[in-house]
């Protein structure tokens, strides 16, 4: 989500009386500096005693435990955001004390030896392609099926191919059978779940369709759906809930098997804006005066299936610098128990 890349200085300015937030940013930039700080202090120190390591390998170390450190604080803030045990929701001007990390959001900091910056993503938000799958591989199960219209419809609204629901289940699915269907070339499927952005880039290259709409760029400007405010791949393969304060309409219209889903979705928005679901009856409540609230009206799948008012699934990217050498990491963390669900460096 473009416009959910904030960045804090920005904010300020907008919203110059915002106290709380301001120390909350205070509080976490002081503690972002002085746990690198401790960390790098100890780690140059190492270093610069081995003669053996050139300039630039230091750099990259260096540029590693930044990365790590941050990582940790990452963790820490979502851990105190559990603490609070309050619904997540948006605040556009972040007017609200309850308003937790459901949007994007930079916060940049300047350390001692170098530079980082950590994008916090809420993926509760979005359609889990991994989601197509149980924890087996297997998407016989009625629920997988069902989903598999949900993305159909999601592809429909977005105006992509929705035959790209189909490659990308045969991409994951348990089975050894060949991929696509005949006439494409035969590539050999990762079974269970999608971990890495550039291998739906691959699916869609592989079949010729267009997903340049669903995706978005970061850092070094490779494509990735982790930053899309749509499509989310955290592998977790047996969840399919979205949160209903902070999807966007066209993730909550994909439930809705009527042909009005996006008006349907339009009041959701409008209603969430105001007035913030926090709690799930509540929020059903209010759906039903819009929709009946029977699973027909969302392809045979309960709403408490489907739906929730919270987040607990957010992916982080983090970029540290140190004497001209960059250092990446991409994390998917359960805010529930601080789990990583995923990690790769780049």
């Amino acid at each position: 989500m473009k416009k959910n890349e904030i960045n804090s200085t920005d904010k300020e300015q907008k919203a110059p009386s915002l106290k709380n937030r301001r120390s909350f940013f205070l509080v976490v930039t002081l503690a972002s500096v002085s746990l690198l700080t401790v960390v790098l202090t100890q780690m140059t120190s190492n270093i610069s005693q081995s003669a053996i390591i050139l300039g630039n390998i230091k750099n990259t170390v260096v540029a590693d435990s930044v990365c790590d450190s941050a990582l940790e604080i990452v963790k820490e803030i979502l851990k105190d955001d559990r603490a609070k045990g309050k619904a997540d929701y948006y605040s556009e001007d972040f007017s609200s004390q309850d308003e937790l990390w459901s949007k994007t959001y930079i916060l940049p900091v300047d350390v001692i030896y170098g530079k980082v910056r950590a994008i916090i993503t809420d993926e509760n938000a979005k359609i889990n392609l991994n989601a197509l799958v149980d924890s087996q591989g297997k998407a016989d199960a009625p629920a997988r099926q069902s989903y598999l219209k949900v993305f159909q419809k999601f592809l429909k609204i977005m105006k992509v191919d929705e035959r790209l629901a189909g490659y990308i289940l045969d991409w994951i699915d348990f089975d050894s059978e060949g991929m696509f269907e005949s006439g494409f070339a035969e590539i050999i499927p990762r079974n269970w779940f999608i971990p890495f952005p550039e291998e739906i880039v691959q699916i869609s290259n592989s079949v010729g369709i267009n997903i340049s709409n669903l995706m978005l760029e970061y850092f070094e400007g490779r494509p990735d759906a982790m930053g899309s405010p749509y499509m989310t791949l955290w592998p977790y393969a047996g969840a399919m809930k979205i949160n209903i304060n902070t999807a966007p309409k066209e993730v909550i219209a994909s439930f809705i098997d009527k042909d009005d889903a996006l008006d349907i979705a339009d009041k959701i928005i409008k209603e969430r804006k105001g007035n913030p679901f926090k709690s799930f009856s509540e929020f059903m409540a209010f759906l039903s005066k819009l929709v009946p609230v029977s699973p027909e009206n969302f392809f045979n799948l309960k709403p408490e299936m489907i739906f929730d008012i919270g987040s607990d699934i957010f992916s982080v990217k983090i970029l540290c610098e140190s004497g001209g050498v960059q250092s990446g990491i991409q994390a998917v963390i359960s805010k529930d128990d601080g789990e990583i669900l995923f990690f790769r460096r780049f």
